[in-house]
């Protein structure tokens, strides 16, 4: 397993995500890096570590944007 597996498993329990929910991530394609799914920038683990903390870090509350993933 890869390391940087390790550390998305990590990430997604602080926000209380499943693997399954982690797994549709990797396999999304995204507009952010050229259609590319996550599971193909694997070896970029900065970059992927940062997509998916923005990603799970940001939820939608009465029309604004609320960063979890920001320390108080």
């Amino acid at each position: 397993m890869r390391p940087v597996i390790a550390a998305l498993l990590e990430i997604i329990a602080k926000y209380q995500r499943s693997v399954e929910d982690l797994t549709h991530w990797l396999c999304t394609r995204t507009g952010q890096w050229d259609d590319d799914r996550p599971v193909d920038r694997l070896d970029e683990p900065a970059v992927v570590l940062e997509a998916v903390k923005s990603h799970y870090g940001v939820q939608w509350w009465s029309g604004r944007v609320v960063n979890l993933s920001r320390k108080s």
